[in-house]
């Protein structure tokens, strides 16, 4: 699947299957925005939308309403509203429809080349000095040992390849500063998301 396919694709999500391990009403999802913060390198915009997401997803879907429905998030119920709010995360950040350029949406089985394409548009998004061209994949990866290798790449140059799980078959893939990794995992686990590095 190419890089350009990005944006016409259907996401792979099933909001109604994931079970936070949490009450949504009992979770206080402020964390979001210095996760925010980590993700996008302190982006303005980003913080407040993402200040009005951690409000709850009625308020966000009132101040997005066209991107809540072409995300086809719908009215969720309240077993769902957690992974709602997770996945309106995950995607807002990733650029899918929207402005920003903060992360990367994968399928479990995407070419290497189009995994090194959107992590190089998130990179020069960030304007970090990585250049991916210069791994030196064997070819005939799976896309798990492809990003095992570039989460050792990063990882010498200061950085983690970070994972946001949907419980689905895709990856949300960030680029933070490995210095801020152990608090991006705390962040995510104080609200319910499993934040792990490939590697």
């Amino acid at each position: 699947m190419g890089l350009f396919d990005f944006f016409s694709r259907d996401r792979k999500v099933t909001p109604a299957q994931s079970a936070p391990t949490v009450e949504t009403q009992q979770v206080d999802f402020a964390p979001l925005v210095p996760m925010a913060a980590i993700i996008s390198n302190n982006d303005a915009q980003v913080a407040a939308d993402i200040a009005t997401l951690a409000q709850g997803y009625e308020a966000f879907r009132t101040a997005h309403p066209d991107w809540c429905a072409k995300m086809r998030f719908g009215d969720p119920e309240p077993e769902q509203l957690h992974a709602t709010i997770r996945d309106a995360f995950v995607y807002w950040l990733a650029g899918y429809d929207t402005p920003f350029v903060y992360g990367a949406y994968i399928d479990w089985k995407e070419a290497t080349d189009d995994i090194v394409g959107q992590l190089k548009r998130v990179a020069d998004s960030l304007g970090l000095s990585l250049d991916l061209a210069e791994i030196p994949f064997p070819g005939d990866e799976h896309t798990e040992a492809a990003l095992q290798q570039i989460a050792g790449y990063v990882r010498e140059r200061g950085y983690a390849l970070t994972v946001i799980d949907t419980e689905s078959d895709s990856y949300h893939l960030y680029l933070v500063p490995q210095a801020e990794y152990d608090r991006m995992v705390a962040l995510g686990a104080s609200v319910g998301f499993r934040v792990y590095s490939p590697a």
